[in-house]
């Protein structure tokens, strides 16, 4: 008995568990949560459902691998310059992020319009390069919002959720093609979902806010030459927001 109080206690009393406690009593992480596993629900009909939809438009196989082919490519490409833009101090990230997925989410919406290769070609090229801002910016924006300490707790607790919404989101775009004996409101529901899912993001602006306010104060000091603030080039108050950030919901 004393051997499992002593593993209970040190369990109760592990960071790990202190931090995944403290993240999910806080609104802006469980609003991240919720906008990730939104993400992941729809997002994947482009891998999944895309050459079944290219083929019902009239397409080849060689023409469907060239879309397919370009998705990856553009991917590839969009995580070293979006990770490169991000990178700059002065980039929001979160708000990079953001711009790129909504983006991602109107180029979903519009693919029932596409009709053509040419159309599908620069889907594929956009939808590519966008949604590489999830996997080069994700563990970024956790440590903008919620600090560096909690990266490792926050980042596989997002990964449980976009793997189980992976699990569960293709099923259900399936059954709304086998309802329609098309792809094209699955398309429509994806992009307006992926939106909604940047609109939960974007409800976090209050730290996104205090993240670019201090940014700025910060360049301006620094433009007229304010000594006091030579002493960093990253915003000053950056871990500071991001505890704020992580308010919780209830007196742990």
């Amino acid at each position: 008995v004393s051997m499992l109080s002593k593993l209970k206690r040190s369990v109760l009393d592990s960071k790990s568990f202190k931090d995944t406690k403290f993240l999910f009593t806080s609104w802006n992480y469980l609003s991240f949560l919720a906008s990730n596993f939104l993400l992941y629900f729809w997002y994947d009909i482009t891998y999944t459902f895309m050459p079944d939809h290219a083929k019902e438009i009239g397409l080849s196989d060689g023409e469907v691998s060239l879309i397919i082919a370009l998705i990856g490519v553009s991917n590839t490409i969009g995580q070293i310059v979006i990770g490169y833009i991000g990178d700059f101090p002065r980039v929001n990230t979160v708000l990079l992020y953001a711009l790129c997925m909504s983006l991602t989410g109107v180029a979903n919406f519009l693919v029932p319009w596409c009709h053509s290769l040419a159309s599908l070609l620069v889907y594929g090229i956009l939808y590519g390069f966008l949604v590489s801002a999830n996997y080069a910016l994700c563990s970024i924006v956790i440590i903008d919002l919620f600090g560096i300490d909690r990266l490792t707790t926050g980042y596989g607790l997002m990964m449980f959720f976009q793997g189980f919404a992976n699990l569960v989101g293709p099923p259900a775009m399936g059954h709304m093609r086998d309802s329609d004996s098309n792809y094209d409101r699955a398309f429509i529901y994806s992009g307006i979902f992926v939106l909604v899912s940047n609109l939960l993001i974007l409800s976090i602006y209050p730290a996104i806010y205090r993240w670019a306010r201090d940014c700025c104060c910060h360049g301006n000091k620094a433009a007229a030459g304010n000594s006091a603030t030579s002493r960093k080039k990253t915003p000053p108050s950056l871990e500071e927001a991001a505890e704020e950030a992580a308010e919780p919901l209830t007196s742990a």
